[in-house]
């Protein structure tokens, strides 16, 4: 896990997959805010156990959980697809993106690029306002994270660029 990231967010990463970070997404604002990762993970885990019970001790989770699976639902996809990676695979594919731009796609599964994809637009709509600055909420950084991970899977270099070895710059060659 990368030592120059906070560590409240080395910790998330460490810790969950996919389908926590997909339910984690669907929480409400003040509920990230309240708890720690580990509370909201512990919280996630228990839905996803105990999802055919009566959800009065978390109310919030089982929303999240139905958001979840809604959303999924209209992209054709199961919650379970989502479990499938975890943050450390993120993380790793989040430097590959960094260093190799679109070239990393090809190192990716096209399923989980739809997946960051998706974590992105759920994060992306979460509203953070009332929320402490945004450099000191674990949510807002996750979010960038997603935002940062599609900004870097959307530009150069692509596989028709010339890399300068000298100095390092990658220049785009038209077809």
């Amino acid at each position: 896990m990368p030592g120059e990231w906070p560590d409240d967010l080395q910790e998330l990463l460490k810790n969950s997959t996919g389908q926590h970070l997909l339910i984690a997404s669907h929480l409400p604002q003040n509920i990230w805010q309240e708890k720690s990762w580990a509370e909201l993970k512990s919280g996630i885990d228990w839905v996803l156990k105990n999802r055919l019970e009566s959800g009065t001790d978390s109310p919030f989770f089982y929303r999240a959980l139905e958001k979840a699976e809604e959303q999924l639902q209209y992209e054709g996809m199961k919650i379970s697809d989502f479990e499938q990676w975890d943050g450390n695979v993120l993380s790793t594919d989040f430097y590959r993106l960094r260093n190799a731009g679109e070239l990393a796609l090809r190192h990716i599964p096209e399923e989980r690029v739809e997946q960051y994809a998706i974590l992105g637009n759920s994060f992306g709509n979460q509203e953070n306002i009332g929320l402490e600055a945004a450099s000191d909420n674990l949510l807002s950084r996750i979010e960038a994270v997603f935002t940062v991970l599609s900004l870097f899977a959307n530009r150069l270099p692509g596989d028709h660029a010339i890399i300068n070895l000298e100095n390092g710059d990658v220049v785009p060659v038209s077809e």
